[in-house]
């Protein structure tokens, strides 16, 4: 086992997301502009304990946040749905990744075991083939590598959804 290859998941898993993260941070902006356009605070709104708010962190203690414009209750809801969807999503990309990437010995099987997905975000795999399949160190484990290559599909999808944006 070489837990040193496990510093390559954070990179992986920013740069598979980070799209989906902007988005989602557009999102709540228009949201928090829809709510002043509704005469609401223009400094944000409270909602389940969360401020959205732009302000800096420093300036948000004892600053007393209203709930958000009830004609926008739903699309928070969506976008909050969203974003714990997000959140469940990659904590099962990176929990994959925690169990396969150890495995590896070299560079090769890291390139191996890994999807298409992931390969351009290290440049180093770049330069070898794949010489065995995708998961190939799960195949003694059968839930595990059902469980792999569910988060597999999960990290297409992001991968995908970076084209719409």
């Amino acid at each position: 086992m070489n837990p040193r290859y496990l510093r390559l998941i954070d990179p992986l898993i920013n740069s598979l997301v980070e799209f989906e993260l902007k988005h989602l941070q557009e999102q709540e902006d228009s949201l928090i502009l829809h709510h002043v356009q509704r005469g609401g605070d223009a400094n944000g709104f409270m909602y389940l304990g969360k401020r959205y708010t732009k302000l800096p962190h420093h300036k948000l203690r004892g600053y007393p946040f209203k709930h958000i414009h009830e004609s926008l209750f739903d699309d928070l809801q969506y976008h909050v749905s969203r974003f714990d969807t997000l959140k469940r999503n990659v904590s099962k990309i990176k929990q994959a990744l925690t169990v396969v990437l150890p495995r590896c010995s070299n560079f090769q099987d890291i390139r191996d075991v890994l999807p298409e997905v992931f390969i351009n975000d290290v440049p180093r795999l770049k330069q070898f083939e794949r010489t065995r399949e995708e998961g190939f160190l799960l195949k003694d484990s059968p839930v595990l590598l059902k469980q792999y290559q569910a988060a597999i599909k999960l990290a297409e999808w992001y991968t995908a959804n970076k084209f719409l944006y």
